[in-house]
């Protein structure tokens, strides 16, 4: 198993994530997907034939949170960006040419926005 920054093996926990190198506060969880062909298995009577393969859309998606100092109306018109995802376990996820694919709804009672970021393509960095 290979080790995280400073030689520990976390492998999830505490993340950052920017939009265009501007650093967001973060309130929940994160999860993304870099966008590879979904493939899917066909069957029939004489069982496995093959498979079958979708595209995907590459996106970050995870709950942000509202202060004083965001910019909301910038952050939900956001085109063509890149979106970074820092993790925990000293993998960083790209997006390139992303934009906001989310409704824009924030959650008041603990200042929850929940942001999806679609883009061209991602790239995993370790």
């Amino acid at each position: 198993m290979a080790l995280s920054p400073g030689g520990s093996r976390r492998i999830g926990g505490t993340v950052r994530f920017a939009v265009d190198g501007v650093v967001h506060t973060v309130a929940g969880h994160f999860k993304y997907n870099l966008g590879h062909p979904k493939m899917t298995s066909k069957t029939g009577p004489s069982g496995h034939r093959g498979y079958v393969e979708e595209p995907q859309i590459a996106f970050i998606e995870g709950e942000l949170q509202d202060h004083s100092g965001l910019d909301l109306k910038t952050l939900v018109t956001q085109v063509e960006g890149t979106v970074t995802l820092m993790l925990g376990n000293g993998k960083s996820i790209m997006l390139h040419e992303a934009h906001f694919a989310a409704t824009g709804d924030v959650e008041t009672s603990e200042g929850k926005i929940t942001g999806r970021f679609e883009g061209s393509s991602a790239e995993e960095m370790q």
